[in-house]
């Protein structure tokens, strides 16, 4: 059966199962909530965002710098998640506040080495990410001076890195080495 019929099959079937008047109301509360739940679901839309050249402020939520490039993701004073694309590894760790300029794109699918396409856009968009910068234009506002386990494990990360490179396991050379 169609999977919009499921609410109504949950209501009878609870109606059937349970005969009393208890057992209706319940399963009628549950199907309504499994169809309010699909409803909100199959109308959630994607934000709109302003794409093109862009000044954003924002503050930096996530860092993940391999091989030789840097994936930065800040959220900026609207609520908007944004990735960044840097070159070459960053200095900026999360809680940072920045001011990027730079042409905030759509995210694009690509061919995998697989051959198969990958849905980038959807990716971003279950993490909340709503746009790329690629080599955004950086001012580092100000240096997060608070305690925080995400900064913390973000530099313990970085200093694995610095120390590991030096002289690698062949299995780490890929993931975390130039």
């Amino acid at each position: 059966f169609p999977s919009h019929d499921i609410p109504l099959v949950v209501i009878l079937g609870g109606v059937f199962y349970f005969r009393t008047k208890k057992g209706a109301i319940l399963s009628l509360l549950i199907g309504i909530s499994i169809l309010l739940g699909a409803l909100a679901v199959w109308n959630a839309l994607p934000p709109e965002v302003q794409l093109g050249k862009r000044e954003i402020s924002g503050t930096v939520t996530d860092v993940d710098t391999r091989l030789e490039k840097s994936n930065v993701t800040i959220v900026d004073d609207d609520g908007e998640s944004i990735r960044l694309q840097l070159r070459g590894n960053t200095t900026l760790l999360p809680g940072d506040s920045v001011l990027v300029q730079g042409v905030l794109k759509a995210p694009e699918d690509f061919v995998t080495s697989s051959g198969r396409i990958f849905d980038y856009d959807r990716y971003l968009l279950a993490r909340g990410v709503v746009g790329i910068m690629q080599d955004p234009k950086i001012e580092h506002i100000e240096a997060f001076d608070s305690f925080s386990l995400t900064r913390i494990a973000t530099k313990v990360r970085f200093w694995l890195r610095r120390f590991l490179c030096k002289s690698p396991p062949a299995a780490l050379l890929a993931y975390t080495c130039k």
